[in-house]
């Protein structure tokens, strides 16, 4: 069974970033200075977890102005993949 919470710790955090690093910095080789912004303050971040294991991590977007919001994003770990 999948588990997602939301982020309540630096160490939550720094293992999302870490699942981030992993699919879009190593995974698509994305420059890192894409993948993490200002905005990520200001979001709702989540991690989930598959039988305990951290399997991937979620930002939700917030409003910025009437007209602008951050976009949401998910990152899902290449072994988790096939579980939903």
């Amino acid at each position: 069974m999948i588990q997602i919470f939301e982020i309540q710790s630096a160490q939550e955090m720094e293992q999302a970033f870490e699942i981030r690093r992993i699919v879009f910095v190593i995974g698509q080789q994305c420059a890192p200075d894409e993948e993490y912004d200002e905005y990520e303050k200001i979001c709702r971040h989540f991690l989930a977890k598959y039988q305990g294991i951290q399997a991937g991590s979620f930002h939700q977007a917030q409003k910025l102005s009437s007209k602008h919001f951050k976009q949401s994003r998910h990152y899902e770990c290449l072994e988790n993949r096939q579980e939903g």
